[in-house]
């Protein structure tokens, strides 16, 4: 950039236009690497010039090259330079890069700068990002408002509809979801598709009633890529499912499943060795007693098992206690994590088992402060990711006070449900039934030892008691949680049990 405001003589002003014009030229006619040359000749001249690096930003968002693109816009937003258009887009990257600090902030002077300017054409857009920062940190009812907000401005946004079903989903609020889907449905939207895949994560109990609607709609469907093809089959996999053409079901469901399998046999591989020796350092360490003073207000409560085994019906069940307040899956850790990897110098990482043990201090100071904003005054603040099975005695050595209630589930039951589960990542195991039972075994090995370790903070539940006796087993939690309170009668939870059932012949001829 240079030290002081340069005033360019006219033939300039049009040399650098025509420079511009030519290299969104390139761009457009998809010359990308040419382009990307000919902004940056360009800018070596003019290094003031913002057009030029809002039209490299948009080149490298479209490259997903989401570091470079924050970089030049926000070179592009220098001096006094307002450009809304720019700042909307800048919002966006922050998010995406879990910027959210410098996000929050950008949403604040969007929406003065949009209020001062008069710009209410593309309030969409920051209602948009706005909602999507706070689903990024499950703020689930806040970003309901905002997303909201973002179809009043633009009612055909199915970006905006598809989050807005996500977060129903996520809280459990499904008969809303269920009736947005319904809606652009009628309207044979043109990604119909996205929301006839979205609708198969629903529970089987609410697409009953039009399955032969919803079968028909998603066979019609012809997949554009590979993606579309998985998420085609998983979906229709679900919606055979819940109309009882089992056969059909593991057809879709294994053609689906063997199609990832193939994809990602090395990174399950990797992890069945870290699983393997995780449980030997389990076994093997002599942990620390958890030091016991600074004792958290907010009581952590972390319900866990492995995907698919009744974590979040439990969160629901326990909703009702005073003061208590869904954290779901929070990545409050992982988060926590990536601060300490970045004081301490290291490399950019998320993954709590790499933190070198001098950065453990700086963890900890993060992760309680983390809790206690996310807890915000709650009596009791509960996280639900399946994961943190792994971490569970450097949680202890964070939070002295957090408990851990272990949902124990029918082996087969969790792996068929996995099998019909297409992930975003991770759960490398889940697409092959006897990885998924391995998995599992390894799972409740692991929960074995941590209840020998710390008897005090860890119970386990069965799931088919659960469901069996709510009344019952929610007692027996709170007396582990010391909780004097009255379990309301007539509770009840969604039953899931014996899934795995139609499908016994055909799991036998997998394992």
């Amino acid at each position: 950039m240079a030290d002081k405001k340069v005033f360019y003589t006219r033939t300039e002003i049009n040399a650098a236009y025509k420079l511009l014009s030519n290299a969104k030229a390139l761009a457009n006619n998809g010359q990308k690497d040419t382009a990307e040359n000919a902004y940056k000749q360009l800018l070596l001249q003019f290094p003031e010039y913002y057009a030029a690096h809002r039209g490299l930003a948009g080149l490298y968002i479209g490259q997903k090259r989401f570091y470079l693109a924050f970089e030049h816009l926000s070179i592009a937003l220098g001096g006094d330079n307002l450009d809304y258009y720019s700042m909307l887009n800048l919002e966006a990257l922050a998010f995406e890069l879990g910027m959210f600090e410098t996000g929050r902030k950008l949403s604040a002077d969007i929406e003065a700068v949009g209020n001062k300017l008069g710009l209410k054409k593309h309030s969409d857009v920051h209602y948009f990002n706005k909602g999507n920062l706070l689903f990024k940190t499950d703020r689930y009812q806040e970003a309901i408002v905002e997303f909201k907000k973002c179809l009043k401005s633009k009612p055909d946004s199915a970006q905006a509809a598809l989050k807005l079903i996500e977060c129903y989903k996520r809280i459990g609020e499904y008969q809303q979801g269920l009736q947005l889907i319904e809606k652009f449905l009628s309207k044979k939207h043109k990604k119909t598709n996205e929301f006839i895949y979205m609708l198969s994560d629903f529970p089987a109990r609410l697409i009953t009633k039009n399955i032969h609607r919803y079968v028909t709609i998603a066979e019609k469907i012809a997949p554009k890529d590979k993606e579309e093809r998985l998420a085609k089959l998983f979906a229709l996999a679900k919606y055979y499912h819940a109309n009882k053409d089992f056969k059909k079901s593991w057809g879709s469901l294994c053609e689906a499943n063997n199609i990832v399998k193939k994809q990602i046999k090395e990174q399950y591989h990797n992890d069945s060795q870290w699983e393997k020796d995780l449980l030997k350092w389990a076994k093997n360490t002599k942990f620390k007693k958890p030091h016991t003073d600074n004792i958290l207000e907010t009581l952590p409560l972390y319900i866990l098992g492995p995907s698919r085994s009744g974590k979040s019906s439990l969160e629901g069940a326990l909703g009702w206690l005073p003061g208590l307040k869904k954290g779901f899956e929070s990545k409050l850790l992982s988060e926590s994590t990536s601060h300490a990897f970045n004081v301490g110098d290291r490399l950019p990482s998320g993954y709590l088992p790499f933190l070198p043990d001098d950065l453990a201090p700086e963890f900890t100071n993060f992760y309680r402060s983390a809790f206690k904003e996310s807890a915000d005054n709650s009596s009791i603040l509960t996280t639900t990711t399946p994961g943190l099975v792994a971490s569970v005695p450097t949680i202890v050595h964070a939070l002295p006070n957090a408990k851990f209630i272990f949902l124990i589930r029918n082996h087969q039951d969790i792996a068929l449900r996995m099998y019909f589960t297409h992930y975003k990542n991770s759960n490398h195991h889940a697409y092959d039934v006897n990885w998924s039972l391995n998995y599992i075994k390894w799972y409740y090995e692991l929960v074995d030892t941590w209840k020998k370790k710390f008897p005090d903070s860890v119970l386990t539940i069965s799931y088919e008691s659960l469901i069996a006796e709510p009344t019952e087993q929610i007692k027996t939690i709170l007396d582990f949680l010391d909780i004097k309170e009255t379990v309301p009668e007539g509770l009840t939870l969604p039953d899931d049990c014996g899934f795995s059932k139609p499908y016994q012949a055909m799991l036998d001829n997998e394992t």
